[in-house]
């Protein structure tokens, strides 16, 4: 049987350490629990990785960085022009309008 393949943002590798935020605590670590059992095949890009060394608590960039050894997420994925294209619309158009609507800001 052919495992699934699955990519992984930045915000995956912070979830295991949200104190804050439980029930997404949970549901990421019972996340990488099904990575470590083989039962997906985990991916993460180049942008994920520039955007984790941007973390200034170096300990908490360690932490989340090691999750993609301790788990085997490769990051050896290629960003090609037409998601460059699409991450660069979704930082200028999706993102600023999903700001403005959400209430708490």
């Amino acid at each position: 049987m052919k495992i699934p393949k699955i990519y992984l943002e930045t915000t995956i590798f912070n979830f295991p350490f949200a104190d804050d935020a439980p029930q997404y605590k949970a549901d990421t670590l019972k996340l990488f629990s099904e990575i470590r059992l083989r039962r997906f095949e985990s991916f993460a890009s180049e942008y994920v990785l520039e955007e984790l060394n941007k973390t200034t608590d170096e300990n908490k960039r360690d932490r989340m960085k090691a999750l993609i050894s301790e788990y085997n997420v490769k990051t050896h994925v290629k960003v090609t022009k037409l998601a460059d294209l699409l991450i660069s619309t979704y930082k200028m158009v999706l993102f600023p309008i999903a700001l403005l609507q959400t209430p708490y800001i």
